[in-house]
């Protein structure tokens, strides 16, 4: 498991590098130029990433889906 994709106590890290905050987000993202239908990577995103990570994908023309996150005790 890759450093950036690791999860502590149940909590989703943030994908961006050098980020250490607990992402709110995941985005589901392909590039269709290499990856079949179906198949997708997925990156977990804090609050002042998600954006700028969605925006960086979308930007090149990749299909992204964004899921907010549940917050443990939280609503889900």
């Amino acid at each position: 498991m890759a450093e950036r994709d690791r999860v502590l106590s149940d909590q989703v890290i943030c994908s961006r590098a050098q980020c250490s905050a607990l992402a709110v987000c995941l985005i589901h993202w392909r590039n269709p130029q290499i990856h079949p239908e179906g198949r997708h990577k997925t990156w977990a995103a804090c609050t002042d990433h998600c954006g700028f990570l969605t925006d960086y994908l979308v930007n090149r023309g990749f299909p992204v889906q964004v899921v907010e996150l549940s917050q443990p005790g939280g609503p889900a």
